[in-house]
């Protein structure tokens, strides 16, 4: 998938879930969607976490601690897919009286997020399972499957929210 498709999409979920944000139920959250969003399409944009990954890089190699930075990588990224865990399951908890729109949109939210911190790490293994391609032959690889399948979510989940509401709207 090429950088300017996934911008556009997720300016797309930005711009849906700008229109989400006036919702009674949870304006917070769709705040703080819609700058997790912002910011993750800058990055993506931009290539803002690869310079981050870059310039560890270079440290580590000016610190001769390059060779060893499997271990270090490895406990970030679980360190990841735990602090994911635990959001999720906090987020879970905290929206457990709202819509099922609104949950989905909080999950698919984290997962894009611990993406693109797991892919910041660069560690090697993980870097060539999220390469592989989905389907050989087509640029997709499983990382970007992952990408646009929580951006889907994202965008269905505040397109239903909106919809909710405005219904609502027209029955008062």
């Amino acid at each position: 998938m090429t950088r300017e498709i996934a911008v556009a999409v997720y300016l797309l979920a930005l711009i849906l879930v700008w229109r989400a944000r006036p919702l009674r139920r949870a304006p917070a959250f769709w705040k703080v969607t819609m700058l997790t969003i912002g910011l993750l399409a800058i990055d993506r944009q931009f290539a803002l976490l690869d310079r981050v990954t870059d310039m560890v890089r270079g440290l580590a190699e000016a610190g001769q601690w390059y060779d060893r930075r499997e271990t270090p990588q490895r406990e970030a990224a679980i360190g990841i897919l735990l602090g994911a865990a635990l959001l999720m399951a906090g987020l879970l908890i905290l929206l457990r009286r709202a819509t099922w729109p609104i949950r989905a949109v909080a999950l698919a939210t984290s997962a894009l997020l611990a993406l693109a911190l797991l892919k910041a790490i660069s560690l090697h293994g993980l870097d060539a399972m999220l390469g592989l391609r989905l389907v050989p032959g087509l640029p997709l690889s499983l990382s970007a499957g992952i990408e646009l399948a929580c951006l889907a979510i994202i965008i269905a989940g505040a397109a239903l929210a909106v919809r909710r509401r405005d219904a609502g709207a027209r029955r008062s």
